[in-house]
Parts: structure tokens; sequence; C-alpha cells
């Protein structure tokens, strides 16, 4: 609400309707005149304007004239009855008239005077509608006269009792906001006299202290009066003597002299409004042009409006919305402001006149009454907040004892608590059975428990990989998993084989002579086609990559009664075929020839013959009889026989698949493999690697299979790559972005599944971070190539704190260097901040104090922080004295000062306030 006002000089009254907008009532006051010397009395209601609708003074809904002017002006409390639904004026007039008149007709423009009365016979000081019935009203007048109006019973009056001789002029009376039947009067006398209207007599009465002179002459009159919204035996009164301009808080139990007494005025006080909505806010308005906010309960001013450039005779909540208030001075103005919104700049409010008579403004104003502490109904009733480690702090509302009769209220002291908060029970009790699998070598049985959880999910394959991980033949487990089926594979082979071996043997074991006369008529084919007698011959030299030819187990099996499987019965046919071959006379070669002429067969025997094996093997290769050059490259040096190979592979390289198969598996070099094979056979790649890769070979290789397949985009293929390598950085990058793009469980779910695959991968490869263990730089900066998995070390570590699991928490935090930095974007180290929080015990103990209104409480702990304080200086006074004596002495010796033995560690920069530090972007809870 914005800074309002009214260009008036009259008397207020805040009407009881704030459901539109709220309404002000204003009456022409008396006792002062404008600069067109108008005689006129006016009541006027205005509407103040929402949020700055409305620039300059406020515009009359509408208005009537009254009789004369006013002294005092009264709005009572909501709907009275159908004919009064916006309840009732009342003025009380300078000439004695009590009249009242209908707010509605008022704006609608009709008649609007309900009842005027003239039962008092001076000027009406006090007017005032009971807070209780709506319908009661009490005025007060010259000569002690005080009446009791019922507005819907024909407006008859009486009187609360027989006339106090105390009062004379009535200056202000006020209801109990407690006890309905409770009157308060004020007189120029300085007496106050309290009425119970139900036995119709005085209470009680009582005086403000007397001056030298004695009687109520020396006594300062009392010019206003106010009820304790708190308590029903409590009330102000207020001094217009500008020799003593204070405010008396008086108990009713015992009136002998006031229980306080506020001076902040420097002359008269002419207006009080206590604040019903807060017991601790009282306004004060007076001849010194200020109006000032009081705490009544320790009398301390905790604000105070602009000051006025002339009396401000009235001043007034708004009780029904407390937020706004009001203040009328003899410049001419009413000025509303309000409590809803911060103080600002000041604003301009009218330019000031040379003209006397013409009412002045301020030259400033503030749109707001600034406090020291915020009014009750802005207060929360109770409240919480998170701290650290799962803690809740948390208050509730004071609950009210009940009051004997004539005693204060009094309230239960309001604890402030502490308990432990678990905003993810489900996930916290996770995390703890993660690590007791984990402490208990239990990892393997927590990759089952995941793979049945995790059919049918994208999750599958990397829970079977991981659970391959954990067995004793994982690479043949890992096969097997790829759709290859070893067993499967051998049965088809020694089936064909004994089909082979049957058919063999139901041939003639001699061959004819007319087969052997063809097979020796046609040497020019052979000569041109050297693999063209038979694929066997390739079969057999192939053979020899992989072992050597060994004869005795075919005839130990032989010898033994006959072969067991198929593959033993086609070498034992293979020995007898053989048998027989060999069992024949021969010629080595044809004598007839001399070396000259003789052909390449000839001289490949002739080498043999003389023991030249080596240029046997390159005649043979020369005529590319590779299997010949195979076979006798085994009576050879090593190198011979790894020149044999070379020179097959060069020659069938591009002629079949299988031969750079073979080259990579005979030369134990599988990169060609894992660099150039199809991507779409990536899975025959893997199973290749698990059969014949070595060592560190194997990882090298899966993790250039990975690569490749993630630079396709085959992110799954390539994470069961990785997984094979055991590369934990490529694997948790790709755990990460998948789980930052698929996080529909939550953050917090997401992260506790991406750290359980990640710890059970660390344990089944044994992984150990180098980055811990040394400190590995390039260029003077740390390289951390597992920087995203620390980020998620640090988040989680986080959330187990958050969840009351410290010691989880530290574990995760010691997995991550200590030279990694976790910067939030102020600049902030979330990782030191949170190594520092875990680092101080959670044993701490917690120092409990009840919480009164009264303020005991934090009264003893001024006192006690004031020890504290006295002690602390008294302590750093000693110590500086003590190094001032050693610097002198070390000035004396040496001319530089001594290094101080009380610098504090890291340590005593502690929570003790328990600071709420702002983490991660994501709060759990």
């Amino acid at each position: 609400m914005v800074y309002q006002y009214v260009e008036r000089t009259a008397i207020p009254a805040w009407g009881p309707q704030q459901a539109d907008a709220p309404l002000v009532a204003t009456g022409t006051v008396a006792g002062a005149m404008d600069a067109s010397f108008s005689n006129m009395s006016e009541l006027e209601i205005f509407k103040v304007a929402a949020d700055g609708d409305e620039d300059g003074p406020l515009k009359a809904l509408g208005k009537v004239e009254a009789a004369a002017r006013f002294q005092r002006l009264a709005w009572s409390g909501g709907k009275l009855d159908e004919a009064h639904t916006q309840g009732v004026l009342a003025g009380g007039l300078e000439n004695g008239d009590v009249a009242f008149w209908n707010p509605s007709a008022i704006i609608d423009g009709n008649e609007a005077l309900l009842h005027s009365s003239s039962a008092h016979t001076g000027a009406v000081g006090g007017l005032e509608f009971n807070p209780f019935q709506g319908s009661l009203m009490a005025s007060g007048s010259a000569n002690g006269e005080v009446f009791i109006w019922d507005v819907v019973n024909e407006y008859k009056s009486y009187s609360p009792g027989p006339r106090s001789q105390r009062l004379d002029n009535i200056t202000d009376l006020a209801w109990n906001n407690q006890v309905q039947h409770i009157l308060a009067t004020a007189s120029n006398t300085g007496a106050v006299v309290v009425w119970d209207l139900r036995t119709r007599r005085e209470a009680i009465s009582f005086a403000s202290p007397g001056v030298i002179g004695g009687g109520n002459a020396g006594r300062a009159g009392i010019s206003a009066t106010d009820w304790n919204p708190a308590s029903p035996t409590q009330l102000v009164t207020a001094s217009s003597d500008d020799n003593n301009p204070v405010i008396m808080l008086w108990d009713l139990r015992n009136v002998n002299a006031p229980s306080q007494t506020f001076a902040g005025h420097n002359r008269g006080i002419l207006a009080l409004s206590w604040c019903r909505k807060d017991a601790g806010l009282l306004l004060s308005s007076g001849k010194d042009n200020r109006t000032i906010c009081w705490n009544p309960q320790s009398g301390e001013i905790v604000g105070e409006l602009p000051p006025s450039n002339n009396w401000v005779y009235d001043v007034q909540w708004n009780q029904v919305n407390p937020n706004l208030l009001s203040s009328a001075s003899f410049d001419g103005r009413i000025s509303l402001y309000t409590l809803s919104r911060e103080s600002s700049e000041p604003l301009n409010a009218g330019t000031a006149t040379d003209d006397p008579f013409a009412p002045q403004s301020t030259s400033a104003f503030s749109p707001s009454l600034s406090l020291k502490r915020p009014p009750k109904w802005l207060a929360r009733p109770c409240g919480a907040a998170f701290g650290f480690g799962g803690k809740l702090v948390h208050f509730g509302k004071q609950q009210q004892i009940q009051a004997t009769a004539g005693a204060d209220a009094k309230y239960a002291p309001a604890l402030v608590s502490i308990t432990d908060f678990v905003s993810e029970p489900d996930m916290a009790q996770q995390a703890q059975q993660l690590e007791e699998l984990l402490e208990g070598d239990q990892a393997a049985d927590l990759c089952s428990k995941r793979l049945e959880q995790s059919k049918g999910t994208d999750q599958e394959r990397s829970w079977q990989v991981l659970q391959i991980l954990f067995e004793s033949d994982a690479r043949d487990k890992l096969i097997r998993f790829l759709g290859f089926d070893k067993p499967a594979l051998k049965a088809r082979i020694e089936e064909l084989l004994l089909k082979d071996s049957k058919a063999r043997s139901s041939k003639p074991n001699e061959p004819t002579a007319d087969k052997k006369d063809n097979d020796e008529a046609q040497p020019g084919e052979d000569d041109e086609n050297p693999f063209a007698n038979s694929a066997s011959a390739d079969a057999e030299a192939e053979d020899l990559f992989t072992k050597s030819i060994e004869a005795s187990p075919t005839k130990a099996t032989a010898e033994a009664g006959g072969p067991s499987t198929a593959t033993e019965a086609a070498a034992a046919a293979d020995i007898q075929t053989l048998r027989m071959a060999f069992s024949s006379s021969f010629s080595i070669y044809d004598k007839a020839k001399d070396v000259k002429s003789e052909d390449a067969e000839g001289l490949v025997t002739r080498a043999v013959l003389l023991g030249d094996i080596e240029g046997a093997v390159e005649l043979c290769i020369e005529q590319e009889l590779f299997a010949d050059a195979l076979i006798l490259a085994t009576c050879g040096s090593a190198d011979l026989a790894t020149r044999a190979q070379q020179a097959y592979f060069a020659k069938r390289a591009q002629q079949a698949p299988y031969i750079r198969l073979l080259h990579g598996i005979v030369t134990s070099d599988l990169s060609d493999i894992a660099r150039n094979a199809e991507l779409g056979e990536w899975d025959e790649v893997l199973a290749l690697l698990c059969t014949y890769a070595q060592g560190d070979q194997f990882s090298a290789l899966c993790e250039v299979l990975g690569r490749r397949l993630e630079g396709a985009k085959q992110m799954d293929n390539a994470v069961l790559c990785y997984l094979a390598s055991g590369n934990l950085d490529k694997v948790a990058a790709m755990w990460i972005s998948h789980d930052r793009a698929d996080a529909d469980g939550g953050r917090a779910r997401a992260l506790h599944s991406l750290i359980e695959k990640v710890s059970v991968f660390r344990k089944a490869v044994q992984f150990v971070d180098p980055s811990i263990s040394s400190d590995s730089s390039e260029g003077g900066r740390p390289v951390l190539p597992l920087a995203p998995l620390y980020d998620c070390y640090v988040e989680y570590a986080q959330f187990l704190a958050a969840q009351g699991l410290h010691a989880i928490a530290v574990k995760y935090v010691g997995r991550v260097p200590t030279a990694y930095r976790c910067l939030l974007p102020t600049g902030e180290d979330a990782l030191a901040a949170l190594r520092n929080r875990l680092a101080i015990s959670a044993e701490t103990p917690w120092t409990v104090s009840q919480v009164t209104v009264d303020g005991e409480a934090a009264a003893e702990a001024a006192r006690k922080q004031q020890q504290q304080q006295q002690q602390a200086q008294n302590q750093q006074q000693n110590q500086q004295q003590q190094q001032q004596r050693q610097y002198s002495t070390s000035q004396a010796n040496t001319g530089y000062p001594p290094t101080s033995s009380n610098m504090p560690t890291a340590q005593h920069y502690g929570v003790a306030g328990g600071s709420g530090y702002a983490t991660a972007p994501l709060s759990y809870g």
C-alpha cells in the first residue's frame, strides 16, 4: 500500500469493511480554521486507493453536513442489522450533540442522519464503540457526564453510575479489550475512573502523581487513555502538560503509582492508540509534531513517523487491518501509512507557501512506518528450518495458560526443538544396505538382485555384464552372453568329422593304378594351382599356426583300443591312411636329371636331402607352395617359420577374411581386428578378444573397440566394451550422461543407481584410483579423468549427510582427491565446505533454552554473553601484553617480531551457529 493522504483538518475514523478497500471517515475538527475561514462542518467518507491507483489527495466518496464541528468520531465494528450493513458513524460535536449517521447512505448520497441527541451539556471529549457489542457506544463530555448508548434500541442512553466527583471535563474514554463491561474515563483533573457497567458503579479510580501545589491544581490533565489489548488490568494514560509530557502504564492491581513511565515527547501528548493485534505496539502523538511507536513492555521507542509541521492531535491504528495507521495534524492533512512495505526514499509531499494561514505540508515524508522488529501479526506462529546432517529445527505457537481473575495472560514457554529428519527414508535405507553389502564382499549377490529387478529395462545389460565380471571364467561367460555357444559349435564340428571319417573308412585303403596314373599325368595343372590338390592341405597348414604336430596322443588313443570322440576318430583314420600310403615303395627324385635341368619339385627334394631347409622353404614360397613351405619351416629356425607365415599372409590377406583373423592370432597382435573390423560385427570382435587377447592387451583393445562404438553413437554397446576393459572413467562418464538424460524417478534415485553401479564395478575390477595415491598434473593443473564422477561423489555425499548418514558420506568424500575443487557459481568450494562439516563431530552438545514472552531467557543469555565477552576481552588483553613483552625482547635481540603461537587451526572455525550452507543446485528434502 503506497502513501495516501487527505487534505483536511479533521478527525479520522477507520471503517470496519476491508474486503474491497479500506474506508476512512473524516469530520471537521473543532478549534481549527482553514484559509477560507469557513465555519462549515462536514462528515466525509474516503476510499483508500490500492497500489497507487490514485495520485494526489484522496477524493471523497460522499459527504454530509453536521450541526457543529467534531471533537470525536467513531465507526462501529461491522454489520449491526439489515439497516446498518456498514455499521454506524457516531460523532461527538463541540456543542455537546451526539449524532449518528448511516455510512452507506452517505456514500449513496441519500439522507444519512439517523439520530441526534443533546443529552450532553458540554463538548463531547470521549467517544468509542464497544469492541464486543458494536451496538453499544460510550460518550463523555464536560461536567463529568458519561452516557452509554444502545444504537439498535432506539438510541436509548443511560449513565454507567452516579456521577463521579473526581471527574470534571471528560477528555477521553476507552472500553476494556478483554472484559466487555469495563469502561475507563479520563479527565482534565488528572483522574481516571474505571466503571463496571454490570454493577453500574465505579470499580476503581486513581490520579496521576501530583506536582508542587497539591490537589487537582497540581496534577497534569490526562489527554488520552487506552487499555492493554493483552491484559485486562493494564492501561496507559498520556499527559498534555508541556512540562511533563509522559506516558504512564498503570496496573489496576496497584494504582498507588504507575508501573512504568515513558518519556520521549518534548511537549504535551494529545493522542494514544494501542494496537489490538500486537500488544507490543503503542502509538502516541503530541504538540511536538511527532508520532512515536513504543514497545510498552520495555518502554523502548521502536519506530517514528516523519515529523509534521504542526501539532499531531490524533493517531489511530486500523484495528481491522493493523498494517494501516493514520495521523492527523493541524497542518491540514490526514496522513495514511502502511507497515507492509519497506522504507523507501522520501517523497515530495507538497510545496511550502509564504501564507501563514495556509495549511503547511511536510517537505518530505516516508510512505511507511519502519519498526525495529516485525509486528506480531506478521510473525510466524510456527517455523522450521533444515540444518546440516538431517537436522530439523522447529518451533510452535505459544500456548496461553489459563489466568486467574484479574491476572495478566500467561504463555507457556516456547521450545526450539531439534529433531532428526530423513527426507528420503527408502533411499537412505538402500544406501546403508549398499555399504553393508560392499563391506561384506557380497557385491555379486547385489548384482543378482538388481538383475532380477531390472528385467526388461535398459539397465539389464549393464547388470548382466557386472555379474559376469565376478565369475572366475568371466571371458567364457561374456562370449556366451554375446550369443556364441562354444559347446554347440564343438558338437557340430564333431558331428561332421565323424561323418567324414565313416565315409573315408568305407573306401578302399589302397589307391588304384588308374588314380595314381591320373595324378602323375597332370603335373602342369598342379604347378599352376598349388592349392588345387586338396583343401585339407591348407587346413593342415592353418593348424600349424596354433599348435605343433603331436602324434603321440593319437597313437596313445589308437593303442588304447579306439577313438573316444569324432575328432580322435578322424585323427585315427588319417594315421591309418598315412600308414597305407607310406607302406609302398617310392622314388626320391629322377637321377637322370642334373641340377640345371631339375624342376622346382626336384630342387626342393635335393635341398631337403642336403639339409638346405631354408632354401627349400624359399623355393616353395617362390612357387607359392605355402603348405609345403610351412611344413618345411617347422624343421628350421623360428625366424624361418616367421618368414613362411609372413609370406603366406602377404599372399592370402585379400583372398579370405579369416586370413586377417589368423594373422592377428598367430602374431598375437589383434589391434588390426579391433580397429578395422566392421562395427556391425563388434560382438564377433569382442568374442575374438575374449578368446585370444592376453593380459593388458585385452583391456586396451576393448577400449579401442568401445571408442569406435561410442563414435558411432552405439552407446549401449560401447558401455559393454568399456565394462569388459575395466575402464571406470569411460563407463562412469557414459552412465552419468545417461542418468542425467533419463532421471524420471528423481535425481536422488538416479544418483543412487549410478553410485551403486560404479561401486559394484570398482569392486569387480578391484579398481584403485591413481589420482588418490599420486599427484598427477599437467602444466601445473591436476589431471583428473574421473572429474565427472567426483562431482557425483560430492553430490551423493551431500545427500547422505542430509539423511544423517555421516559415516558413509565421509567414505565417499574420501574417494575424491584432495586437489579436486567443486566450485559453486558463487565461487565457494562445496567440497571443502563439506569436508569441514563432516570433520566436525556430530555429537556436539546442543544447549536447549526456554523462550518466554517476558524475555527472561533472552536476558539470561545476554548476561552470559556479556560475561563471556568480558572474559575474552581480559584474555585478549593479557595475550597482547605478553606479545608486546615478547616483541620488545625479540626486537632487542633480532629486530623481528616473533611468530604468534595462538593462530587458530582450521577446526577453530567451526559451526557453532550452524550456518545453512547452500550446496549443490538440488535439495533433498
